[in-house]
Formats: structure tokens, C-alpha cells, sequence
């Protein structure tokens, strides 16, 4: 009954944005804002519509929905593919409505403040970007979710939550910056403990679900290769053939595959994220099925499982 309600709502807002504008894109995306190839791969999707008459002409309009068919974010984009240049004030939105973040971009870069919600509607967070990669941060202001302030003006207490509310980390700041313990738990995998001085992390200790110690003096480390991704795209080249039917019918493209590296190394899972042809995406998946077990990623030294995409070249 969900999957068809699901249907029925992503058909009705299909319909509605193509009868309201022909220009306007629809694209289907994962949680980890990766394009997926349909509807029933998507965890949200995103609306893109040609600019207004009243609007800056080389601005469209960016509307993401949840897969209930409530608005998940609203913003601006000098372009109409992904990934998406956005522009301006962009606002977030939990599910139930409330807001959950408003920011500002600048070609494509946050800049100024950035705030956050709780689910309740209550300020949780406000900080502010320090340099121009949109990326670091000074702490400014923190409260919890009854309004209590827990910092103000960059000192006392700090409160991080993932989106869903089921991790969180927290701990004292110092001008703007973690300063001192902090601790933190993702879900019921893995527990930590972080020392930081001036914002840099200094050292840590991560608990797996059995209470095994791994120190580790980066918060993630991607998962690897052998000795790095050159060296997985020359395997690939090697084990790479390119079909008769394809050759035959002139058939080229990038075929690009997703996969999970799982937390011993072995890789599975695999699947077609963006796909060309059918003899193509066979060959894409053979080869890439091929590989050997590869370094596991970390997270806060605990080896954890992560999904991974490749693009397999045919021309």
C-alpha cells in the first residue's frame, strides 16, 4: 500500500510540473545526493524549474521533495544539471514542515551564517563561515531543545546531531572553535572520545559495538585500493573488454557503478547508478565484480562499511 501511495504521489507532482512548465527537470536522488536511475532508487527527488519573468534570468528555480511529496528544500541555481550551482538564500525543511536550515550561497560556496533547527522549531545552532571553500566554521551560538542556551559568542557548550537524531557529539568551545573532550556516539556501532585544541583534533579513541579501542587522529578515512584509486582504475583497464554488440551498434558512454566496500574490505552490493547500454552496464559490472578486497574505511578509527561509485569509460 506505501509503495503505491509513493507511486501515485510522484506521478501526480511529475504531471503537475509538466503541465506547469515543459523546461522543467526532474531528477531522482539518494540520501547521499547521488543521481539514481528511476524513482524506486530514490530516497528524494529534486524539481528543476525555468526561470520566472520576475526573477534574475539566469537563476532557476530548485525545489527538493521528499518521497511523501513534502518540500525538502528551496533555493536558486545558476545551473540545471547536477550537480547544481546554487545561489542565494537556500532553506531546508524537516518533513513535518518546520525549518531545518537557512543559508546563503555564493556561486556555489556557503557564505555568512548558517542556522539550524530542531525538529521542534527551536534555533539549535548558529555559526558562521570563515573562509571562502564554505567549509570552516566559527561556533557561535548553541541551545538546546527547550531554548536553553548552552553557548553564546563562541564559549561554553556545543551540541552536534546527524539528520536523523540518532548520533550526536558534543563538548566545550573556545572562541568559536572545539576546544578540550569531546564525546560522542553514532547510533549503537560506535562510541567516541575527541581532544581538540583550537578547533584541530589532537587525538581520539573510537569503540566498536563489542568495546574494542581503535585510536585514530582523523575523524574519516576513505576507503582504499591497494595503493590508491590509480591503481583500481588500472585494473580495471585490464580486465576491461569492449562488447562486439556495442562496438557493432557504435555504442559509447560512461557507465558509472555503485558498490559497498564493507568493513573487511570485501567489496558487494553492486549496481548500475547511471547507465548507457545494456551490453555496456553488464561489462561495467563484470569487471568491477573482478576486484579484490580493498583497505576498509574508518570512522573515528572504527572500520565501518561505505558505498562507493566508479565511472567505467566505453569510447
Amino acid at each position: 500500500m506505501k509503495k503505491i501511495l509513493l507511486l501515485l504521489i510522484f506521478i501526480f507532482l511529475f504531471c503537475y510540473f509538466a503541465t506547469a512548465q515543459q523546461d522543467t527537470s526532474l531528477i531522482y536522488v539518494n540520501n547521499s545526493g547521488s543521481v539514481v536511475l528511476n524513482k524506486s532508487q530514490a530516497d528524494h527527488f529534486i524539481a528543476i524549474l525555468p526561470p520566472e519573468p520576475e526573477q534574475d534570468p539566469n537563476l532557476f528555480t530548485v525545489k527538493e521533495y521528499y518521497t511523501s511529496g513534502k518540500i525538502m528544500l528551496e533555493c536558486m541555481s545558476a545551473s540545471r544539471t547536477m550537480p547544481l550551482n546554487f545561489q542565494g538564500p537556500c532553506v531546508i525543511f524537516y518533513e513535518n514542515g518546520h525549518r531545518k536550515q537557512f543559508k546563503t550561497f555564493v556561486n556555489g560556496v556557503v557564505e555568512g551564517d548558517v542556522i539550524n533547527y530542531y525538529p521542534n522549531g527551536q534555533l539549535h545552532t548558529i555559526s558562521h563561515t570563515t573562509d571562502n571553500t564554505g567549509k570552516k566554521y566559527y561556533l557561535t551560538e548553541c541551545r538546546d531543545s527547550t531554548g536553553k542556551v548552552l553557548s553564546k559568542d563562541g564559549n561554553g557548550q556545543w551540541l552536534n546531531f546527524s539528520p536523523d537524531f540518532k548520533s550526536s557529539s558534543g563538548g566545550p568551545i573556545v572562541n568559536g572553535k572545539e576546544d578540550g573532550e569531546w564525546h560522542g556516539y553514532l547510533g549503537d556501532s560506535i562510541k567516541f572520545i575527541c581532544l581538540f585544541k583550537k578547533g584541530d583534533l589532537k587525538s581520539g579513541i573510537g569503540y566498536d559495538a563489542a568495546g574494542k579501542a581503535y585510536p585514530f587522529n582523523k575523524i574519516y578515512v576513505e576507503p582504499k585500493f591497494g595503493h590508491g584509486v590509480d591503481v583500481f582504475k588500472q585494473f580495471l583497464n585490464r580486465n576491461q573488454q569492449y562488447p562486439d554488440y556495442a562496438k557493432a551498434h557504435n555504442l559509447k558512454g560512461t557507465v558509472r557503478v555503485g558498490f559497498t566496500v564493507e568493513k573487511d574490505g570485501t567489496v558487494d552490493n553492486f549496481i548500475i547508478i547511471t547507465s548507457v547500454a545494456p551490453s555496456l552496464d553488464e561489462e561495467a559490472l563484470r569487471v568491477v565484480r573482478l576486484s579484490p578486497s580493498w583497505i576498509p574505511g574508518r570512522l573515528y578509527g572504527v572500520p565501518i562499511s561505505v558505498k562507493f561509485s566508479y565511472p567505467m569509460l566505453f569510447y
